[in-house]
């Protein structure tokens, strides 16, 4: 059974779309790091994460893009926004590409860093918001 959204409801809704888009950017530059510098250690390493990175932000983007669509947004204005949202992975995969080529030390604090935010993340927000 469907039901049409109130306008109050449809403000909340693009609200929490935005929000979520704009949070998910600053997540997605950590796994960019990840991506770049996997490459940066080898081709294996970087393909598996940006295969493993690439289904795990399916989700993310549609977490995003429904509440800006039942919210009243154009469907290309949502686009633009989970493309834009996107676009930090690549600034980040840049870095850590340009970073992991120093040395593998550098490599591996990357990693690292990525993994310890991705662990924030999921720990520190996700967990506790699902209770």
């Amino acid at each position: 059974m469907l039901r049409s959204i109130k306008e109050e409801n449809k403000k909340d809704l693009l609200r929490a779309g935005i929000v979520t888009s704009i949070g998910l950017a600053i997540h997605n530059f950590p796994e960019g790091l990840a991506i770049g510098s996997g490459f940066g250690a080898s081709l294996t390493l970087g393909y598996s994460l940006a295969i493993a990175i690439c289904i795990h932000d399916i989700p993310e983007g549609i977490s995003m893009a429904v509440p800006m669509k039942n919210g009243g947004m154009k469907t290309s204005k949502v686009l633009y926004y989970v493309i834009l949202s996107g676009v930090t992975t690549g600034i980040g995969a840049l870095i850590g590409k340009i970073i992991g080529g120093i040395s593998q030390d550098v490599i591996a604090v990357c990693l690292s860093f990525a993994a310890g935010a991705m662990l924030y993340i999921v720990s520190g927000e996700l967990i506790p918001e699902s209770k």
